[in-house]
């Protein structure tokens, strides 16, 4: 069984056609029954902020904006775990800010990632993330990484399975 913790790098794949995107959704098509899906609250808020951002630098209309918010939602309440933000994750984030210099979005991932590792440590948590820095930071801690823009990332993630 796998845990994968995306971030918002990640999580976007699956509602704008990016490189990777064909990786990014295959944890959420139940491919593997066991595999289980988590973002942090602050992802909700990440992608919500981006997309609306891009509506309102023109890059994105208003009728397509609303169609990846609806299936966003949908996706959050039936196929992602939303993990609460909470005093637990804002400490640790500050000691990941401490030790690798992360940018704040990215030390809220890292410490969510890692309080749902110390929550299920028999799982294999991967990280999923196109972010350079917090996937070296994440296999620094010892969490399994999964870059779904890198050529050999569906071999990687067939491999995180076996």
């Amino acid at each position: 069984m796998a845990v994968f913790y995306l971030d918002t790098s990640a999580l976007t794949k699956l509602y704008r056609t990016e490189v990777g995107a064909e990786v990014r959704i295959q944890p959420l098509r139940g491919d593997s029954p066991g595999d289980r899906c988590y973002i942090s609250f602050f992802v909700n808020l990440e992608l919500t902020s981006a997309i609306l951002r891009l509506v309102k630098g023109g890059q994105l209309e208003d009728d397509v904006a609303g169609a990846i918010l609806t299936m966003f939602e949908r996706d959050a309440t039936a196929l992602i775990r939303v993990w609460p933000l909470n005093d637990e994750i804002a400490e640790t984030a500050v000691s990941v800010v401490e030790r690798f210099h992360l940018k704040s979005g990215d030390a809220i991932n890292l410490a969510t990632a890692l309080t749902l590792k110390g929550r299920e440590p028999d799982a294999s948590l991967v990280m999923v993330s196109a972010d350079r820095e917090l996937l070296e930071a994440s296999a620094d801690v010892g969490l399994q990484t999964l870059n779904p823009q890198a050529a050999n990332a569906s071999q990687q993630l067939s491999d995180l399975r076996d």
